[in-house]
């Protein structure tokens, strides 16, 4: 895991759950891309609120005129974050089987509200994960949760993976969480659900996030135009990029890999004109 990769980890950590952790020394640039980084992943808030906690370390060395950058985006930030809710999770279930299941989890949810509320969290990490990368926002509301649970029941949690068919997507989330937040799981059993045994493909997606290379490729739109009987991609870059990311994370969720790139390419058919 790189420099800049650590470091980010280590101000959501103190901001998020009050750690005193130790950063790095990193040069202007390299803070820079770390701001870059928490705007496009919506950690704006919680990265500065760890700068603040651990302002006094010697090798925090921001500068003035980035600092008041952030404190900018902190605020446009704080004014649009959106509320996670059940419906969230419902309508990021592309597969109709696994909505379905989702149903009859939802059903439960008085009887076992903390198994739900993760449920919940890591349906909208795996959604991210398929449909645009890893996205720190929900990683870190799903660690949060966790921690939150007054009690947990592990089998129920791994009976809603089983009906939704994601154990492997939750193993791939459990390396992420130990990877996010080491400090309370003195070993794996204290997690959701054991991790991958090799965790090298989640420090990868970490690493990724600072990676100026990755792209999304845009939108993928379809247009008709005129008497022509063909259909025409105004992105094939983003067609490709998607068939790529559904192929990468399809032996971690089967189901909704394949269902995501059909709904994409559904979706995208309806800017044809008629």
């Amino acid at each position: 895991m790189n420099i800049v990769t650590r470091n980010l980890l280590r101000l959501l950590r103190a901001g998020v759950f009050d750690y005193e952790e130790s950063v790095e020394p990193m040069s202007a640039w390299k803070w820079r891309r770390v701001y870059e980084v928490c705007v496009e992943q919506g950690v704006v808030c919680q990265a500065l609120t760890g700068i603040t906690r651990l302002q006094n370390q010697f090798f925090l060395q921001i500068p003035s005129e980035q600092m008041e950058v952030w404190q900018k985006s902190r605020a446009e930030q704080s004014s649009k974050t959106p509320t996670a809710t059940d419906e969230d999770s419902r309508s990021v279930l592309t597969n109709r089987q696994n909505r379905h299941a989702y149903k009859g989890i939802v059903k439960q949810a008085e009887l076992f509200p903390g198994e739900t509320a993760l449920i919940n969290d890591a349906i909208r990490v795996a959604h991210h994960i398929i449909g645009d990368g890893l996205f720190l926002a929900p990683l870190l509301q799903m660690a949060q949760t966790y921690r939150d649970c007054d009690t947990f029941d592990a089998e129920v949690y791994a009976r809603y993976l089983h009906q939704l068919h994601m154990e492997r997507m939750a193993h791939l989330e459990s390396s992420l969480l130990l990877l996010l937040d080491p400090h309370p799981y003195e070993d794996i059993a204290s997690l959701p659900c054991p991790p991958l045994t090799d965790d090298s493909a989640a420090q990868l997606m970490f690493d990724a996030l600072f990676d100026r290379r990755r792209g999304r490729g845009g939108q993928l739109h379809f247009t008709q135009n005129g008497n022509d009987i063909f259909i025409h991609t105004s992105n094939s870059r983003a067609m490709l990029w998607q068939a790529s990311r559904s192929a990468q994370y399809f032996r971690y969720y089967p189901s909704e890999s394949i269902t995501t790139l059909l709904y994409s390419f559904a979706r995208s058919l309806t800017d044809i004109e008629e």
